[in-house]
């Protein structure tokens, strides 16, 4: 390195104190340079170099779980114009692997590869393979069809809307395929989950379907149809009469209050079908708390295109008539 700064500082002391002929001083530099190049590429060199390799089998009835290695580094011996050639120029052609039985081989070792490389590249001597070993691992591709459901309870709507229908998806089943470990792996359904998020109205879009545990395995189809339709819900309340069961019929006890709130959750477009014939709510005397004298209003008659009954108060008094 110290003999190449000298000899660099030279030429540039020359080039400086002699301004007039700096290209003539330059094209004997350069032209001194290509007679070294082309003297030193007809040496003899050994040298150790990463030359790359391909795997040549039959793709379509297996999957590379591993990505396979790429380059195997030899120790070889060759004149320099062979060594530049067949390993330092451009579009190298690199050696190839054949793979009769990819999915049981699982390595290949070194002295395997050695009368690989010296056949594939006569015009370099393959002293020695210095990588140990290549390890192989290539899966047979299987498949898989599975049952498709949706995961409702995390659908996103916006508030007050509801889902008003069955969910409908198209296909419903999916085919998965990928390396045989891993398909084998897979349980009997598939759930699919909707990104959007805040829906407001009824549903009916080609869904992505998304497998995230493996990129080695493809969904087919990648794509799906989903449909529901989604109302608006509302809070509501009616005041109910309380029908008495099994009351003294000599008056001796008596409800306080003889009509309670019911509040419930209906879809909106619905409310005009509500009347008091819909609902019973019921107070049985046999369920009176003497400690307290109250006892727990019951529901026991509803529309069921309404949810999430409550009743209010949760208990009602009882009078002893004295």
């Amino acid at each position: 390195m110290k003999k190449i700064k000298e000899i660099l500082l030279w030429i540039s002391g020359i080039i400086l104190t002699n301004k007039g002929n700096w290209k003539a001083i330059l094209l004997c530099i350069i032209t001194a340079t290509t007679f070294w190049l082309f003297r030193s590429l007809n040496k003899d060199y050994t040298t150790r170099i990463n030359y790359p390799v391909v795997f040549d089998f039959e793709q379509d009835s297996v999957v590379v779980v591993k990505e396979l290695p790429s380059k195997v580094r030899i120790d070889v011996s060759s004149g320099g114009w062979n060594l530049l050639r067949s390993a330092y120029w451009f579009n190298i052609k690199p050696v190839s692997i054949q793979l009769d039985k990819p999915v049981e081989t699982r390595y290949i070792p070194r002295a395997t590869l050695l009368p690989i490389f010296s056949d594939q590249l006569n015009v370099l001597r393959i002293n020695y393979v210095v990588t140990d070993t290549l390890f192989i691992n290539i899966e047979e591709k299987t498949s898989k069809k599975v049952k498709m459901l949706v995961d409702s309870i995390n659908i996103s709507l916006s508030k007050p809307y509801r889902i008003v229908s069955s969910l409908s998806v198209t296909p419903d089943s999916l085919e998965f395929q990928g390396p045989r470990s891993q398909i084998s792996q897979l349980p009997d359904t598939f759930v699919l989950r909707l990104t959007e998020r805040n829906i407001d109205e009824s549903f009916n879009e080609t869904v992505e379907v998304i497998y995230e545990p493996s990129a080695l395995v493809k969904v087919i189809p990648s794509e799906v149809h989903l449909k529901f339709d989604i109302e608006p819900y509302i809070r509501s309340s009616r005041k109910v009469a309380l029908v008495p069961i099994g009351f003294p019929q000599d008056s001796s006890f008596y409800l306080k209050n003889r009509r309670v709130t019911l509040f419930f959750t209906i879809r909106e477009n619905l409310t005009q079908n509500l009347n008091d014939t819909l609902y019973q709510i019921t107070a049985d005397f046999s369920n009176i708390n003497y400690s307290d004298s109250t006892l727990i209003p019951r529901l026991i008659k509803y529309p069921e295109f309404a949810e999430d009954y409550f009743i209010k108060p949760i208990q009602v008094k009882v009078i002893n008539a004295p």
